[in-house]
């Protein structure tokens, strides 16, 4: 055993520096980058408690189902647009 007391040992470790990739930047940046795949880091992220990886969990979904309605929609009407050029209606 070490001769360092319980409280110090406990201290060394939690005041460790988290991995880079649990950092709130890197999971922006991944969400913005990969989407939805990011939720498996806020999942495994020891930093995050259950309510906040749900309610993220939630946010993440929002906005990437709301990201891909509007690229279905924006791609509709540019076939439209295309439609209309060609003659086509």
């Amino acid at each position: 055993m070490s001769d360092q007391p319980i409280n110090q040992q406990t201290e060394m470790k939690t005041s460790e520096k988290p991995k880079w990739y649990f950092s709130t930047s890197s999971i922006v940046i991944g969400f913005l980058c990969v989407g939805p795949f990011i939720l498996p880091l806020v999942w495994f992220n020891p930093r995050y408690s259950s309510s906040k990886k749900v309610i993220l969990s939630i946010i993440i979904l929002a906005i990437s189902a709301a990201l891909i309605k509007g690229a279905i929609v924006s791609f509709e009407k540019m076939s439209e647009y295309y439609k209309m050029l060609g003659g086509e209606y």
